[in-house]
């Protein structure tokens, strides 16, 4: 455990006063102590990141906390993230990628007054070297611009209270957007509320404690930079992480800027299972790991022959019926994922054979010469969707040669059948898709 840089900055104070007592120097009890003292213990920078669902996340986010632990470490950042939670929204642990120091102190739907009631406990618990604050979107929907204010200075006071030389970083507050009208959500509000915070931040910083303005809010394009026109893409995400970096870097906290803004395509993929049946393949998955809220499906065939990609349109929900496949073919299938304006990956693909029933053999076969030609009819047969006639002749040497391919039940199909050949006989075979009944052989008829 650190010891409070509160309580080192007091041993050191004592120190000096007793050595300038000692060369009969008075010193005030609150002068300033005229040698340099180093603000923070040797060990890693300790930074807790509070606020709203911006910071915390949800299932299939990355979170700007990710981009901005992993651009802190590139730039030379030693640095220890802190706060009482590790979860994204919901209590869910499906980042995109885990692999980074996930502590937090972000709630989804927060608001100032929540985390007001919390920040004492949590500095004294956690011990940040700064604190950085990113809220107030929320807080425009229930109390005016000047009251948000009024909360983050509380916020602020409070953080000092517990300890006197936690720096503090504090973000604007992101525009919003409807993407399907293009209607600003709140604009007024986040601007005269941007405006006020940059007033808190002038009349709040200290020598002992200063207080920066991330400014998040510049050059924030919510059509480019969020998926539902407040919530952050990853590309967002590294918008706010690089703001947030710069700022860490004026309150003197990591020694470099950072360099993490860039395009970044949401990788989120579903895993996929499937079921095959009657002609039909349903495709199921799970998106709440991603919380993705629809998918779309291309698929081909791909045995026992290969066939083109199709693919679906987009459709809700967390699973696809595909209908009047070839049963007995076997299909290659992925899903791709979609939250709203973002588009994920292709999900690993997945080998279904749309299975069916196997046709019975045909019934009432008859075939009979008319004008000189050969006449054939036969009764469907259950589950059969095509029928193969073939035939063969003496002369052809019991030869089966392919006669046609027809949908027709109780057709009648008709044959010019060589005059020398002594006798015809006929195959009648039921499909259903790829799947072959038991042919039906009919008797052999004299040509006339």
């Amino acid at each position: 455990m650190r010891p409070l840089r509160s309580r080192a900055r007091g041993l050191q104070l004592l120190t000096v006063a007793l050595g300038l007592s000692l060369l009969g120097i008075f010193v005030p009890a609150d002068a300033d102590d005229p040698t340099p003292v180093p603000r923070r213990p040797p060990g890693p920078t300790r930074v807790m990141l509070a606020g709203d669902s911006i910071t915390q996340g949800r299932a299939g986010d990355f979170t700007y906390r990710y981009w901005l632990w992993r651009g802190l470490r590139d730039a030379g950042a030693d640095i220890d993230l802190v706060g009482p939670r590790q979860d994204l929204a919901q209590g869910s642990t499906s980042y995109l990628d885990p692999g980074f120091d996930r502590d937090h102190a972000a709630l989804f739907g927060s608001k100032t007054a929540y985390h007001l009631l919390l920040v004492t406990d949590e500095i004294r618990t956690y011990r940040p070297d700064v604190v950085v604050l990113m809220i107030g979107f929320n807080d425009l929907r229930v109390r005016s611009p000047e009251e948000t204010a009024a909360n983050v200075r509380t916020y602020v006071e409070r953080v000092r209270a517990a300890d006197p030389e936690v720096d503090l970083v504090i973000g604007q507050v992101t525009t919003g957007m409807s993407l399907s009208s293009g209607v600003e959500l709140l604009p007024n509000e986040t601007s005269t509320l941007n405006a006020l915070l940059a007033e808190v931040v002038d009349e709040l910083t200290t020598s002992r404690s200063q207080v920066v303005l991330a400014r998040t809010a510049e050059g924030w394009e919510p059509g480019i930079h969020t998926w539902d026109g407040v919530h952050p893409t990853p590309t967002g995400e590294t918008r706010i992480a690089q703001r947030m970096g710069d700022a860490l870097v004026d309150v003197g906290a990591v020694p470099a800027h950072p360099v993490i803004d860039r395009a970044v395509p949401w990788p989120a993929t579903y895993a996929v299972s499937g079921v095959g049946r009657n002609r039909r393949i349903t495709l199921s998955w799970d998106g709440t790991l991603v919380d993705g809220w629809a998918g779309r499906v291309r698929y081909r065939l791909v045995a026992p022959e290969a066939g083109p990609w199709r693919t679906t349109s987009w459709a809700a929900g967390s699973s696809r019926t595909l209908r009047h496949l070839r049963a007995g073919g076997t299909y290659e299938l992925q899903v791709q994922a979609r939250r709203r304006a973002m588009i994920g990956g292709w999900s690993a693909a997945v080998r279904v054979e749309a299975e069916g029933r196997v046709p019975r053999a045909v019934r009432r076969t008859t075939v009979v010469w008319r004008t000189k030609r050969l006449r054939v009819r036969w009764r469907e047969a259950a589950a059969a969707s095509t029928y193969t006639v073939a035939y063969r002749t003496r002369t052809r040497r019991g030869t089966w040669t392919a006669w046609r391919t027809t949908t027709r039940a109780r057709s009648i199909a008709r044959l010019a059948v060589p005059r020398r050949a002594a006798r015809v006989q006929v195959r009648i075979t039921g499909h259903n898709g790829y799947l072959a009944g038991r042919a039906r052989t009919v008797r052999s008829v004299r040509p006339r």
